[in-house]
């Protein structure tokens, strides 16, 4: 591990080092980084829509199709994922009822948060987003406070 700079307290930096962010209240235990899959195969929505939670301090990966987000999960559990339904090849709602096989299989008592990112949101396509298993949607376009107030609402502090 990389010795901290001068005035760092030691605490700070073995938190970087190891992925952990430490929690508001001052003396409380550090905890690991809220970790959020983006799986959207629209370059500009994808950074946009990284650059936004990573301010807000989440650990975000990024997926441009269905089976590169499976990918993503056979590495690493994921705390919520943005799934988008259009995608080419697999799409939002194949990958996320895959997700849901993958999910119990490699990490029992684990359940991600599975976000549509969507343009269509009638009724029957949010029963078919839910027989899929996911849990939310979120209307495209988006505005990004939109994006962060779902994500708070999911993820709460």
């Amino acid at each position: 591990m990389p010795r901290p700079a001068a005035g760092a307290p030691l605490s700070r930096s073995c938190a970087t080092a190891w992925g952990i962010s430490r929690c508001c209240s001052r003396g409380s235990p550090p905890r690991r980084a809220r970790r959020v899959l983006i799986a959207e195969d629209g370059p500009v929505n994808r950074r946009l829509a990284r650059q936004g939670l990573e301010r807000e301090g989440l650990e975000v990966r990024t997926a441009t199709s269905g089976a590169e987000a499976l990918a993503c999960l056979e590495q690493v559990p994921f705390d919520l994922v943005l799934m988008d339904i259009y995608m080419p090849g697999m799409d939002g709602v194949e990958a996320s009822r895959r997700w849901r096989d993958v999910e119990m299989e490699r990490y029992p008592g684990r359940r991600s948060v599975l976000v549509a990112l969507t343009a269509n949101a009638s009724a029957e396509d949010r029963k078919r987003f839910a027989a899929a298993g996911l849990d939310d949607y979120l209307a495209k376009p988006y505005r990004p406070q939109q994006l962060i107030d779902l994500v708070s609402r999911w993820l709460p502090p």
